[in-house]
């Protein structure tokens, strides 16, 4: 009697959509129930639902929608829209050890577009894997070594599925064109050695509805859907040289609906196919259709036996390998277990028997066939025509390969839609959720200060997938979508009317928002925040022109600023990977040249906001087998980057144009690692999902290894701070801890002097105290660390390491210890060499702040020109008294000089070099040297210099006469000639003394009229007439 009434148990997996449900078969006692759905997400259940000694896991590896999943009795592997293919190794639960689990051991493909389906070969221990997406070319690689590829073509549509036979390296593939292709894989080439042509029906190749044919366990028969929605049964060769036999792969039955009736209880389901399999011992094939109908067909009577409805459309079966179960997933998301499927009074589905082919008997039907054959006897429908020629083949190397795989963009710290919730945004100010209504979208902000920032919602009718959150506000993006164009959309914590608002951008049509940043300094809050000194307005010009960048499918850098105006746009003409922006600066991920299976090749930009420089660019450093995952900056302005490795990568010397190189920060595998004795052997049972970095910590959530993404739907997550650890080499050694302390410090030293020297500004990790963050006391505590392996090499008699660590000392101070350690341990000649270093030590600090400024300077003037504080007008100064000769000496321009406040050092140094290509020679006279007045600013006249206690100033009425400084007077020429005949300090002492001679009132009148000259000659001019 049919069962279609009963109960069964139902469980929900996925989220609705496309399903698939597999049984793995690796023993008898210890199956496991794998289920995938387009929530990214592959689920491994028990396979009994009331099982409690088997801990369900997930993996969350993929970024897209599943496809696919296959598994055989080592292996299980999974096809994803990302056109990943991930290889998993099986390692089942047992009570010795409940916590060991399925992992993954590599990507075996990735591929340009979607894969479709993935199939392991059967008949071999080193089994193959034949990767079908919708290009026209099926792949076939080893799962043990993905450098052996074979690629097969001949569809002339996406390939939508492919399985192998169970005891003969044949495999057939289903291609959305109908046609059906047989491959003879015994050799490293491949070979065609037939075509069933317009069999399958013709689907899209995401379409819910199956084309896959499915092997009998015997191997010498095929189940395939037909486009007539029916079944039809192909037999298939018992040996290898049997397989281009024209007997072979010809339709033996077809099971239909008018064919299966045995009873109105059974009667056959109608409709398109969508998924069906053979049992374990291939007595029953399980047939869904789209009447949301589940057909057991009895293979020998071709009769249904069973019959079962289903809740939605069904796109995944499988059969339990030993017990009487079948499970399916359908479009709802949800996992039913039929069991006692045929019952008692039915053949075992599972029990063991020696497979043999069924024998299939339709009377009167070779003659038929010879039949219609007579009728199509010499016309183009005669299929006894030769054979078509064989498609070419080709088989390339990993190495040699001409594919382009790229990277899929993404927004760091952010999750897909799992559950109908997703986190657009988590970092170190609170987490962002969006959450799907089918009619719109709620998003959530939740802060993790509410005193500093509010919590807040509100109902999103444009969609937003993207967003970028920092001090100031959140920066949201949409996908275009029908005629609606993509906007981009900022929404500040604090809306302050007529300083800071809500602002949005609609994009050109057919270009989309791809990766987002927000940063930059703008006109509130975000000034106060970076140096928590309070908060409210910032001074306006301290402003960045540009706070929001936004990345667009067609390859443009878009800058907006604090308004929404836009400020600069530039063609990069690569696809964006990721965006990450600070105060200061933005990082633009880009794919740069194709990438291949065994290492993904991105390049970076490191843009400064203020005038849109290039500071760095280059390439990321990516191990084999690793992709790129997150991507942000400190507080210094230092990018970081992070793989799937669990490698922490930062940017040192990224003030420096041209001169920024990658770092390993942080191994956070090796963080992780139980602290046990065999801790090298034992891997971490929990991962970090980064975000957020400072100068010291990286800012992460710690998820299970089996977790990819935190779930938006529980609690809100706990961010754990791991410290930076550089990954040396030699890791068992006692002086490696001393010898990363030292690097990692002097490291954080450099950043800290760049940073300020580049920006004028007193920045500092916002770990550290004021003390604890000057430079000085960081090299101080290196120093340290250096003096202690000095001591320790000392000891073991290293002394060419005693001298390395000397002379990466930083101060004499600490040398002189490093002198006392070698004369205690009566080292006299290793003291004599570590003297040495004292010379270049001390001009090394003496000219080390210069250094570093020229190193931050390059066009520092013109980067850094809007950072200059331009002091306010100053009234004239009073006339000096002329009769002084300090005072004449300052009014030609020898006298001391206050140099121009700037906050910028690279400021300064811009003004330093225009002071010295201003600053006077000794032959020239102020006239020659004082540039005009025109290349002077006017909104900012230089201060008088300060006024010297022994300066007598004398009262004026009238504003001193300014000369034309390209004026000539008729005494330069001799003036310049007593120059080169007199020394400057004689003609200063005879002009004292003439000062002092008030007898002669002719000589003082003559004087007094010569000193309107503004050169040093006039001090020293003697009359003629006077000397005779």
């Amino acid at each position: 009697m049919s069962i279609a009434g009963d109960d069964l148990p139902v469980q929900v997996t996925h989220i609705p959509g496309i399903t698939r449900v597999r049984y793995t078969n690796s023993s008898k006692q210890d199956v496991r129930l794998v289920t995938a759905g387009e929530d990214h997400l592959v689920r491994l259940l028990p396979s009994e639902p009331t099982a409690t000694d088997v801990i369900p896991l997930v993996m969350e590896d993929a970024t897209q929608n599943i496809s696919w999943i296959e598994a055989n009795n080592k292996y299980l592997v999974t096809a994803s829209e990302d056109g990943a293919v991930r290889l998993y190794q099986h390692a089942l639960q047992s009570e010795d050890d409940p916590q060991k689990a399925t992992s993954c051991i590599r990507i075996v493909r990735r591929e340009v577009l979607p894969v479709r389906c993935v199939s392991l070969e059967r008949a071999t221990e080193s089994p193959r894997a034949a990767i079908c997406s919708d290009e026209l070319i099926i792949r076939v690689a080893s799962v043990e070594d993905p450098r052996q590829i074979t690629l097969l073509t001949g569809h002339t549509r996406g390939v939508r599925a492919a399985s192998w036979s169970p005891i003969l390296p044949l495999l057939v593939s289903c291609g959305s064109d109908g046609d059906i292709r047989v491959w003879d894989m015994s050799s490293s080439e491949g070979s065609c050695v037939k075509v069933i042509s317009n069999q399958l029906p013709a689907l899209r190749p995401e379409s819910e509805y199956t084309s896959l044919a499915c092997w009998h366990p015997s191997g010498r028969l095929l189940a395939i859907p037909l486009k007539t929605k029916e079944i039809g049964l192909f037999n298939a060769p018992e040996m290898l040289q049997q397989a281009r036999s024209p007997d072979m792969w010809c339709m033996v039955s077809v099971l239909s609906a008018s064919s299966g009736v045995d009873s109105a209880e059974y009667r056959p389901s109608s409709g398109s196919i969508s998924a069906l399999e053979f049992c374990p011992n291939g007595r029953y094939l399980a047939v869904a259709t789209e009447d949301n109908r589940i057909c057991i067909w009895a293979i020998d009577s071709q009769k249904v036996v069973r019959a079962h409805a289903t809740e939605a459309l069904v796109t995944g079966l499988s059969w339990h390998p030993s017990k009487d179960v079948l499970a399916w997933t359908d479009t709802q998301g949800q996992l039913t277990r039929w069991e006692t499927v045929l019952g008692s009074n039915m053949p075992s589905p599972c029990e063991d028997i020696a497979v043999q082919a069924p024998v299939i008997s339709i009377e009167g039907k070779g003659a038929l066939d010879h039949e219609l054959d007579d009728l199509f006897n010499d016309t183009p429908l005669d299929d006894d025509q030769a054979e078509e020629p064989q498609p070419k083949r080709m088989r390339m190397s990993r190495g040699t390969e001409d594919v382009s795989i790229r990277q899929s963009t993404f927004q760091p710290s952010s999750t897909p839609m799992i559950a109908q919730r997703r986190y657009l945004g988590v970092s170190t100010l609170g987490t962002l959720t969006s959450v799907d209504q089918d009619t719109h979208q709620t998003i959530v902000f939740e802060s993790y200060d509410t005193s500093a920032r509010r919590n807040f919602r509100f109902t999103d009718h444009f969609g937003y997938s993207l967003a970028s959150m920092a001090a100031q506000g959140i920066l949201f993006a949409c996908e275009s979508e029908a005629e609606n164009p993509s906007v981009v959309f900022y929404r500040p914590f604090d809306d302050i009317p007529g300083v800071q608002t809500e602002w949005s951008i609609s994009l050109p049509p057919g270009e989309n928002a791809t990766a987002l940043a927000l940063g930059g300094v703008p006109n509130v809050g975000s000034l106060a925040d970076m140096h928590e000194n309070g908060s409210g307005l910032v001074d306006e010009s301290r402003t960045s022109p540009a706070t929001s960048v936004v990345a667009t499918s067609r390859g443009m850098l878009r800058f907006f600023g604090p308004s929404g105006m836009q400020r600069y746009v530039w063609a990069l003409g690569a696809p964006v990977v990721t965006l990450a922006a600070n105060a200061h600066g933005a990082l633009v991920v880009y794919q740069a040249a194709p990438s291949t299976t065994a290492q993904t090749f991105l390049a970076y930009l490191l843009v400064e906001f203020s005038q849109w420089c290039i500071m760095q660019q280059g390439t990321l450093p990516l191990g084999p087998d690793s992709t790129l995952t997150w991507a942000g900056m400190d507080e210094l302005g230092t990018p970081a980057i992070f793989d799937s490795m669990g490698m922490l990568y930062t940017l040192d010397r990224a003030w420096r144009p041209g001169q920024g190189r990658w770092v390993p920060a942080l191994d956070t595998q090796l963080a992780l690692q139980p602290r046990s004795a065999d801790a090298e052997t034992t891997r971490p049972r929990v991962r970090c999902w980064p975000i957020g970095i400072t100068a010291t910590h990286l800012l992460a959530l710690l998820l299970p290894t089996s977790q990819l993404y935190p779930q938006p739907s529980g609690p809100r997550p706990l961010v754990q701070e791991l410290e930076l650890s550089l990954y040396m080499a030699q890791r068992d050694s006692t002086a490696t801890p001393l010898e990363e302390l030292a690097l990692r410090r002097a490291l954080l030293a450099s950043a800290i002097r760049d940073a300020r020297a580049a920006t004028g500004l007193d920045l500092m990790p916002k770990r550290l105290s004021a003390q604890e963050s000057d430079p000085v006391q960081l090299d101080m505590e290196a120093d340290k660390a250096l003096l202690q392996i000095v001591q320790l090499a000392c000891k073991a008699d290293r002394y060419a390491r005693a001298l390395d660590a000397s002379r990466a000392l930083h101060s004499e101070a600490t040398l002189e210890a490093a002198l006392k350690i070698a004369h205690f341990f009566h080292l006299p000649s290793l003291a004599d060499r570590m003297e040495q270093i004292r010379a270049p030590l001390i001009i090394h600090q003496q000219f080390q702040t210069e250094m570093v400024e020229r190193s931050c300077g390059t066009d520092a003037l013109l980067r850094n020109i809007a950072r200059m504080q331009v002091p306010a007008p100053t009234p004239a100064p009073p006339a000096p008294v002329l009769d002084d000769p300090r005072t004449a000496l300052r009014k030609d321009g020898f006298g001391s000089r206050t140099p121009r406040a700037s906050s910028s050092v690279l400021a300064r140094e811009g003004l330093a070099h225009q002071q010295q290509m201003q600053a006077p020679t000794p032959s020239m006279t102020s006239s020659d040297w004082l540039p005009p007045s025109s290349s002077l600013p006017s909104a900012a006249p230089s201060p008088a210099p300060p006024t010297e206690p022994d300066e007598i100033a004398a009262p004026s009425s009238t504003p001193p006469v300014r000369m034309n400084p390209f004026a000539r007077t008729h005494s330069i020429a001799k003036e310049r000639h007593l120059h080169k005949s007199t020394s400057f300090f004689e003609r200063v002492d005879a002009t004292a003394k003439r000062k002092d001679d008030t007898d002669d009132a002719d000589r003082t009148e003559k004087r007094s009229s010569s000193s309107r000259q503004s050169t040093l000659a006039s001090f020293a001019y003697k009359d003629a007439s006077q000397d005779a």
